[in-house]
């Protein structure tokens, strides 16, 4: 299964497209996409049905990543991998340039 989050339009306004589909492994064959969701009623709290749509972490993973590539970004910030290796890159070059003038 792959799941794709893609960027409608150039403004925010326009939202994420998600696209979940199957491809087989021979090209000359068809594939399989989703191409509706239906709503339907439902007891509240119920958390004993199935999940409509269950996703292998390499498809939740691939997700994410295609969230992050059109923008999104966790509410609260906290524990970004990336931009805690940029901080990381950042200090590193801080350190340099302080122990540099402290030589001279």
């Amino acid at each position: 299964m792959n799941v794709h989050a893609v960027k409608q339009g150039y403004r925010a306004a326009h939202g994420i497209g998600l696209f979940i589909d199957e491809y087989p492994k021979y090209s000359g064959d068809k594939g399989k996409t989703v191409t509706q969701l239906i709503w339907a009623e439902a007891e509240p709290y119920a958390l004993n049905k199935p999940a409509p749509i269950q996703l292998s972490q390499e498809a939740a993973q691939n997700l994410m990543d295609a969230f992050w590539d059109c923008g999104l970004r966790p509410t609260e910030g906290s524990g970004s991998a990336g931009s805690f290796a940029a901080q990381g890159r950042h200090l590193a070059d801080m350190r340099k340039l302080v122990f540099r003038r402290s030589r001279k």
